[in-house]
């Protein structure tokens, strides 16, 4: 896995690990329970950018409060992202 300081997260994204790398990244970034009301969005199942809106049902991207549901596809971040949960 690359990990390096130049690329971060998104060079472990881009070398082929996408789901495994996804959850890591959301992992570091989830916030604490309480935040505002959450909606539960799900990943269209496409290989794309996380933060283009048409990717999720319904129409995202996941915010702070919310809770992303990825089962298929590879969703690239690049840039960072807080959301409350992945599933």
């Amino acid at each position: 896995m690359n990990t390096n300081s130049r690329g971060g997260i998104r060079s472990v994204i881009r070398d082929g690990h996408g789901p495994i790398a996804l959850v890591a990244a959301a992992l570091a970034t989830v916030t604490a329970p309480g935040a505002a009301s959450a909606a539960t969005l799900t990943w269209n199942g496409v290989t794309g950018d996380w933060t283009i809106g048409s990717n999720w049902t319904p129409g995202g991207p996941p915010g702070s409060g919310d809770v992303a549901v990825v089962n298929a596809g590879i969703a690239t971040l690049n840039s960072s992202s807080t959301i409350q949960g992945l599933t």
